[in-house]
This record gives structure tokens, C-alpha cells and sequence, in this order.
């Protein structure tokens, strides 16, 4: 009974492959399931193992091929999932899962060019938050800029793994085809991801700068305020968004002057000075003159006051003003050379110096944050040196306890030196 059973389903499977052959390519979903069915009971009788029962492996394997060479016409004449669906076969079933060949489209001879494009925009995506990761990392630990760090790095990470590995792309894939954008066109949309990750990225390191400026204002209320602490951390924060921040390291080195920490403002300067920022200079240069190294402060002072005649640096630091910087080069000047005993050059430097005082003096009505009284100070050291008689040096020595200011460290030792060899008439 069992060899009959067999017989008669290796039959009725041999007829419906004929069946579709004939018809073929223009099957009917009737013809395909009686085909499917008849494939579905001689596997149901060799998976039952009933005594005596028996399959000639080639006559089933013959059959199997001729089926198999109807597989496209299958799946284009029936919608496989949804039989399926209704049948429940096994995954062991193979012939209930038959698919259609993807037809590519002619635009998909270009997704190789996409897919290389694509590399090279993640490859550059990468390298552009290695940096800002870098950049926001350095030094001290900070709260924010590791924030900032940790979130970007975090979705980027997202984004490549979505671009790169398999559940990525077919995630990409689902995403693409929920906004009905056809299958020839994945490529293209995982291109585009790539590309909004990268201007995502250099719009943020674009922003970066502006952050840091904001960080300087909130800086400079904060020092106005007393706050240096908060002001030091503010300004640390902007050269972390912004290394080329020439405003940010010029402030953070006067605060370290404030807090007499000489050695890290020295350092923030010689930062400074590499952008010709002539401000840097004058208080570099000054810095050297408290350390003694005359030679270090007159090329400093020297090449600030070049920079300050040429005017060109207007353009990129605006906010720095002139003639006051122009006062403070032409003083710290004059007294390096006092320092290395150059008295006429150093006349010349503190006689440039007090015409500034005097024409912005004469424009502010005496209210001015110059050190006023440091030029004359100097002057009076200079006329001694060069006897130029006691009233042309006291006269000095006169106006500069007039001007001096005991809060500022150079005038102070000068007003001791000034109540010293002040002789009134």
C-alpha cells in the first residue's frame, strides 16, 4: 500500500510539472499550488517512514530540477509570502519559497560609484570627529565640553554603524522604503545619510567658534564681577572649542597675571605672540622685563610696536585700541633700554610715550586706564642718568606721584622710589 501511495504521488507531481511546463511563462496560481501541494505530500510520506515505503533518489531529484527551472515563473505569476501565509509550510519546504530575480535597474550600474563616494564621505566624517573629540578632550577635565564630546561622538556612532554594518543598512533600507523610495535608490539615500552626517559635523565645528567667543563675553563679566575662578574656567572652555582663540589665551594669561601665576601667563602669551596679536606683545614683553631677560623683551616689545604702525592687524582684532596699546609698547620700551643703560634711546621711547598720554589725557578729560603715571616714572629714572638737572627730574618725579596708582605692582615700587629722591622745591 505505502509503494502505491508513493507511486501515485510521484505521478500526480510528475503531471503538474508537466502541467506548468507547458503553460510556462504564463502560470496560473492554480496550477502553481496544485504543483507546490503535490511536492507537499511526497515529502509529508518520506517524513512519515512507513514501512516498506521507498523514493527512487534520482526519479525525485529529476523532478526536483524540473521544478526548480520554473522557480522565476513561480514567484512572478504567485505571491509566494501570501500562500504561505495561508499553507504555514516548513522552512524545510523549499519549494514554497521560490523568489523572483531583482531586475536591476539601468541607474543601479552606479552604485559602486555611490558606495565608494559614501566610504570617502564616512572616511572624512571620522576624521573630522577624531578632531573635535580631540580638540574638546584636551587638557582639564570639563563638564560641558565632555558633554559636548560624548553626544556628538554617540551619534555619529549611530549614524556610521547604520551606514556599516548589516542591521544598519537594512534599518536604512526599511527607512527608505516606508517613504516609498524605490529599491534602486538605497544607495543613493545611504550617500545622502552620509553626506548629512558630514555637513551635520562641519556645521558643528563651525559652530565651535562662536561658542567660544560667547564663552570669552561670559568670561569678561565674570572677571568684572570678581569672579576669577569662574572667569578662568570660561575662558579655558573657549581655547577648548577654539584653539586659535587669540582673545581667549590673551585674557586667560592677564587673569594668571592677577593671580600672580607669572609662569602661566608667559606661557599663554608666547601663544599669543604667534598670531601677532601686538597686545601679547606688550604684556610679553613686560613679563620678560620683571624676569630680567632684556634682550627676549626688547625683540618682543619691538616687533609689537612694528605691528602696531603697520595698522594691519586692525582688520582681524578690532576691538584692540591703538593708541593705548601704541602708550604701553613706547613705555615698556623705554624701559628695557633703561634697564640696558640705552638712556638716550630710552628718552626717545618715554617722550613718545607721554605725547600719547598727554593727546589721550587731553581727549578724555584726565579719565583714562592708562598707566599715566609709569612713562613719567621712567622719564625721571632716565633724566638722572643723564643729568638733565634736578627740576627737568623732579618735574618727573612730580607728575608721576601725581598719576601713580598703589594698586598697579610697577607703580607702586616707583612711588617708593619717587618719595625717595623727590626733592620739592
Amino acid at each position: 500500500m505505502p509503494i502505491r501511495l508513493l507511486d501515485h504521488a510521484i505521478e500526480k507531481y510528475e503531471s503538474k510539472i508537466s502541467a506548468l511546463e507547458k503553460s510556462a511563462p504564463d502560470l496560473s496560481v492554480e496550477k502553481i499550488l496544485d504543483t507546490l501541494i503535490a511536492r507537499d505530500v511526497i515529502y509529508a510520506l518520506a517524513k512519515s517512514k512507513t514501512r516498506g515505503f521507498s523514493i527512487s533518489p534520482a526519479t525525485l531529484a529529476d523532478l526536483d530540477y524540473r521544478l526548480r527551472a520554473q522557480a522565476e515563473f513561480i514567484a512572478q505569476a504567485a505571491d509566494l509570502a501570501e500562500l504561505r501565509s495561508s499553507f504555514h509550510p516548513t522552512t524545510d519546504a523549499w519549494w514554497w519559497y521560490f523568489e523572483a530575480p531583482i531586475k536591476r535597474h539601468w541607474w543601479d550600474k552606479y552604485d559602486p560609484y555611490w558606495n565608494m563616494l559614501a566610504a570617502i564621505l564616512l572616511a572624512i566624517s571620522i576624521y573630522i570627529l577624531f578632531e573635535i573629540s580631540t580638540q574638546l578632550l584636551r587638557g582639564e577635565p570639563d563638564t560641558i565640553s565632555s558633554i559636548f564630546a560624548t553626544l556628538q561622538t554617540t551619534l555619529t556612532t549611530i549614524a556610521i554603524g547604520a551606514l556599516v554594518t548589516k542591521d544598519g543598512r537594512e534599518k536604512i533600507d526599511q527607512i527608505l522604503r516606508r517613504f516609498n523610495i524605490p529599491i534602486h535608490f538605497q544607495q543613493e539615500g545611504r550617500l545622502i545619510l552620509a553626506g548629512l552626517l558630514l555637513v551635520a559635523l562641519l556645521a558643528f565645528s563651525h559652530v565651535l567658534p562662536q561658542l567660544s567667543n560667547l564663552q570669552v563675553s561670559y568670561g569678561l563679566s565674570a572677571y568684572e564681577e570678581g569672579r576669577l575662578s569662574t572667569a578662568q574656567d570660561l575662558y579655558k572652555r573657549a581655547i577648548k572649542f577654539n584653539p586659535d582663540n587669540v582673545e581667549a589665551r590673551f585674557y586667560l594669561g592677564s587673569l594668571y597675571e592677577d593671580i600672580n601665576d607669572l609662569d602661566s601667563a608667559l606661557n599663554e602669551y608666547q601663544l599669543v605672540v604667534r598670531s601677532n596679536y601686538p597686545a601679547g606683545h606688550n604684556n610679553l614683553g613686560r613679563l620678560y622685563i620683571l624676569n630680567e631677560d632684556y634682550e627676549n623683551a626688547s625683540y618682543v616689545l619691538q616687533q609689537g610696536l612694528a605691528i602696531v604702525r603697520q595698522g594691519d592687524f586692525i582688520q582681524r582684532f578690532p576691538w584692540i585700541p591703538v593708541i593705548e596699546l601704541k602708550y604701553s609698547l613706547s613705555k615698556n620700551l623705554g624701559w628695557v633700554r633703561l634697564e640696558q643703560d640705552s638712556y638716550h634711546e630710552a628718552k626717545s621711547y618715554l617722550e613718545e610715550a607721554i605725547s600719547i598720554e598727554r593727546f589721550i589725557s587731553s581727549q578724555t578729560n584726565g579719565e583714562t586706564l592708562l598707566a599715566r603715571a609709569s612713562a613719567y616714572c621712567l622719564s625721571a629714572q632716565v633724566a638722572k642718568e643723564l643729568e638733565e638737572g634736578e627740576e627737568v627730574i623732579n618735574q618727573f618725579w612730580e607728575q608721576c606721584l601725581q598719576y601713580a596708582d598703589p594698586l598697579n605692582p610697577d607703580e607702586d615700587k616707583w612711588i617708593r622710589i619717587a618719595r625717595q629722591l623727590y626733592q620739592p622745591q
